[in-house]
């Protein structure tokens, strides 16, 4: 659909002409605002499993805009989960970050869940998780998941005697690769101010490791992510970072993503959200939505 340059719209709405030459943030013409959005969709779980070494979540996408149109209507507000992290007993790659939204129109994808050897990185994901390796049998390295709103997931690999995973991908950098017999680090998010203090959202966790068959470290999330474990469950994520999950230590399980989140600048006082935290400034208001929640825009 088309409208204003810049107008977003909800389904089914017709852009008033009047919208055409907003001028400054949160002022309306005829039924619309400009904002400054932030959209983060939730991390993917770390892998688990009982053999080798397990991959790194990834991190959510990142989507931020400043001076956008929203046109007048009621938007639907979606916040996505963080993934869970894979269980050892199962074998499985941790599950995929939920998607966040705005609408119909904006909308950041959640993160890849990390490797393990029932299951490689999955794909159609923002960031990709960190590949598996078995270190224990030795008959099989994957490499990290692709990417479509972020970063790759580290590759694992194996030396002469262990191996380490992936580290999942960030926002803005790939999941590091397994080094020797070292786990790869989760990959770096990207760091916005949009509530007043700078906080990096988006990174991918570390990827875990196999003591008993040579492992000698897991490897560091980033910024808000899970740590990879060498003996025990990978660590979570911080919730409304939408960070991976730490892969998970020798027969154990992942950490669990992030959960997403959505925030929204506007200066026009006149809008009304359900479910958003406010922090309200000078001339402006900040609406924090950490779980579903809804805008209407007069």
């Amino acid at each position: 659909m088309r409208g204003a340059p810049g107008l977003i719209r909800p389904p089914g709405l017709i852009a008033p002409a009047g919208l055409r030459g907003l001028a400054g943030p949160g002022r309306r013409r005829r039924g619309g605002v400009r904002v400054d959005y932030l959209v983060v969709g939730g991390g993917g779980g770390g892998g688990g499993d009982w053999y080798g070494p397990s991959g790194g979540g990834g991190g959510g996408g990142v989507v931020f805009a400043q001076d956008q149109g929203l046109a007048a209507g009621k938007y639907r507000i979606v916040v996505g989960v963080g993934g869970r992290g894979g269980t050892a007993a199962q074998y499985v790659r941790g599950e995929a970050g939920g998607a966040s939204s705005i609408g119909d129109s904006i909308v950041a994808i959640g993160g890849g869940g990390g490797g393990s050897s029932q299951a490689p990185p999955g794909g159609e994901v923002a960031s990709g998780g960190g590949g598996y390796a078995n270190t224990w049998s030795r008959n099989e390295v994957q490499a990290g998941g692709a990417a479509t709103q972020g970063s790759k997931g580290g590759d694992a690999r194996l030396a002469a005697t262990g191996g380490g995973s992936g580290g999942g991908g960030g926002a803005t950098q790939p999941g590091q690769d397994g080094q020797g017999t070292v786990s790869g680090n989760g990959g770096s998010g990207r760091q916005i101010s949009l509530t007043g203090e700078p906080i990096i959202y988006g990174s991918g966790g570390g990827g875990g490791n196999n003591p008993s068959a040579g492992g000698t470290g897991a490897g560091r999330g980033g910024d808000g992510a899970g740590d990879g474990a060498i003996t025990g469950n990978g660590r979570d994520a911080l919730s409304g970072r939408g960070g991976g999950g730490g892969g998970g230590g020798y027969a154990s399980s992942g950490g669990n993503g992030g959960s997403g989140l959505v925030v929204i600048r506007v200066s026009s006082l006149g809008v009304v959200s359900t479910g958003a935290e406010i922090i309200e400034g000078p001339g402006y208001r900040i609406l924090v939505f950490r779980s579903d929640g809804w805008l209407d825009i007069p």
